[in-house]
């Protein structure tokens, strides 16, 4: 799904059957079009349900390009993903549209993208490859410490030369996923970087 939320209704254009359904979540499309709604698989006797045709989008394929370039673009997608995401509530366990936490920010994020990522976060920091600070790149993620966790994750969103890297993570302390520059102090404090590898 590509929407940052959407709900399954009973019939094309009817009453809502499920609402809230978030993005990354994976639906299967079970026959044709009809009119810009496409049927989908629910649990239950409940068959089909319709989403809108434009909150769904195909699950990636694997990308047969050279591995620095898939790295380069799985990247700027995260970005683009979680910048959808801004302003969701914090809410410590979330992964929908109603709350998000920091960890389900990357979950939903990297699901979205085919990559398939630990939920929760002492095996998320162990996820991928390590990389040092100054190599990484938009899409990489930048464990911080942050509202009194010290391992927080974040998702690098961009970094220029003479700025602080932008990271988007969803904050306790702002109560909402935030996009905003490093501090220096913080910088002092990241527990670690980590590149996730661009195939589930």
């Amino acid at each position: 799904m590509s929407a940052t939320a959407t709900a399954v209704r009973d019939e094309p254009g009817g009453d809502v059957s499920m609402p809230g359904v978030t993005l990354g979540t994976r639906l299967r499309v079970v026959g044709e079009a009809y009119r810009g709604w496409v049927p989908v698989a629910l649990p239950g006797p409940r068959q089909p349900g319709w989403v809108p045709q434009r909150d769904l989008t195909p699950e990636p394929a694997a990308d047969l390009s050279a591995p620095s370039t898939a790295m380069v673009a799985a990247g700027l997608d995260a970005v683009k993903l979680a910048q959808q995401l801004l302003e969701i509530p914090y809410l410590h366990g979330g992964i929908s549209a109603y709350g998000i936490d920091a960890p389900g920010l990357v979950w939903i994020v990297y699901r979205q993208l085919g990559i398939d990522v630990p939920r929760f976060g002492e095996a998320l920091i162990e996820a991928g490859e390590a990389v040092a600070f100054e190599d990484l790149h938009p899409g990489d993620l930048v464990f911080l410490d942050h509202g009194g966790d010290p391992k927080t994750p974040a998702i690098m969103a961009e970094r220029s030369q003479s700025d602080l890297p932008e990271v988007i993570f969803s904050s306790p302390v702002y109560g909402k996923v935030v996009a905003e520059p490093l501090k220096d102090a913080e910088l002092a404090r990241i527990a670690a970087c980590r590149r996730l590898p661009v195939r589930a």
